[in-house]
């Protein structure tokens, strides 16, 4: 799996976790439904400042975001 992938599969986790649809979230972050299901689809990738917006609406540190990935290494 690759940072891309991890990234994708992780965001739609939390969003789950945290009871919230992708027009939920998307509405939280100021984008299109349509761009939260590119994201989750693999269809685009999130850039950095993007993915703080996601971290910080559903409340996760961008480092413990990632500390799973990172602890597969």
């Amino acid at each position: 799996m690759d940072i891309n992938e991890y990234t994708r599969l992780k965001i739609k986790q939390i969003r789950i976790e945290k009871g919230l649809s992708q027009r939920d979230l998307a509405r939280l972050i100021g984008r299109s439904e349509n761009y939260i299901l590119a994201i989750e689809s693999g269809e685009i990738e999130t850039k950095i400042l993007p993915l703080l917006k996601f971290c910080e609406v559903l409340k996760i540190n961008p480092h413990t975001f990632y500390n799973e990935f990172y602890g597969r290494m």
